[in-house]
């Protein structure tokens, strides 16, 4: 593993750091490749595609047909890209202190894994005599899970690690 000190982020008061660049990369290239996975079926949907629905697709064509529906799956394209072009970026710069980021990637791991979570949860809850949803939505529910665990391990990896962090001022008055 190569480790090399990087720079100090101004005014952070922290120690340089040494950052593993070999894991870096392997987390925002794996994290960009997730990005552009997840953008695909979003980009097909946000243009009217309707496949891989299951032959029971009345709800989902209805929703597919709205405004709403449409303008979500456009946002949920355009921020993938956006993402897998930042995390792309960052694996061929590992060095790079981005603000503000290993946070960004923290709370994109919690809401992805919670929601995996749940799409997996009522996957096991579905009555058993009861039709099987569409093979993709099956597929969707471990995608999340999986964007999440990656959105983690890239934020271990993102950035300078401040060692010793400041404590807060103390806001106990009593």
């Amino acid at each position: 593993m190569t480790r090399k000190p990087i720079a100090t982020p101004a005014g952070s008061g922290a120690a340089p750091q040494p950052v593993d660049e070999r894991a870096a990369r392997t987390a925002h290239g794996a994290l960009a490749l997730w990005a552009l996975l997840f953008a695909a079926p979003h980009l097909y949907w946000a243009f009217g595609g309707r496949g891989g629905l299951g032959a029971e697709s009345g709800a989902a064509d209805a929703a597919l047909g709205t405004t709403w529906f449409s303008a979500y799956n456009w946002g949920v394209t355009v921020a993938s890209v956006l993402g897998a072009l930042l995390c792309g970026w960052l694996a061929l710069r590992p060095r790079t202190h981005v603000p503000g980021w290993r946070r960004v990637l923290q709370v994109t791991a919690v809401l992805l894994l919670v929601r995996g979570a749940i799409g997996l949860l009522s996957l096991l809850l579905l009555v058993p005599d009861g039709p099987m949803p569409p093979y993709l939505l099956v597929a969707v529910e471990p995608w999340f899970v999986i964007g999440g665990l990656l959105c983690a391990h890239a934020a271990r990896t993102a950035g300078p690690a401040r060692a010793g962090r400041r404590p807060r001022p103390s806001t106990d008055t009593g």
